[in-house]
């Protein structure tokens, strides 16, 4: 259920991005999202770019990486997502 909702989440404020910066909104919105991931690895946090394999930054505590890959999401126009092993913890759009 959490994949549905956050799928459905990350369509619907890209769009609303779209509209908002008065852009058209194409029918292939989903192959323009950048994705940045949090996965929790032991007791640390590695923040991973969009398509790439290797970390970042590793942050000692969830909060930590949620706020500053926030931050970094937010600012490159990118959707953030944390997950614990299979489980989707947080997501953040960009709006």
């Amino acid at each position: 259920m959490k994949m549905v909702a956050m799928l459905l989440d990350i369509t619907v404020s890209s769009a609303v991005d779209a509209v908002c910066r008065g852009a058209a909104v194409s029918d292939g919105i989903g192959r323009t999202l950048q994705v940045r991931q949090v996965k929790r690895d032991g007791s640390r946090w590695p923040e991973f770019g969009p398509g790439s394999s290797r970390a970042y930054r590793r942050h000692p505590d969830l909060r930590t990486a949620v706020d500053q890959a926030g931050a970094r999401a937010h600012a490159n126009g990118e959707v953030l997502i944390v997950l614990d092993q299979t489980e989707i913890r947080d997501w953040r759009t960009p709006l």
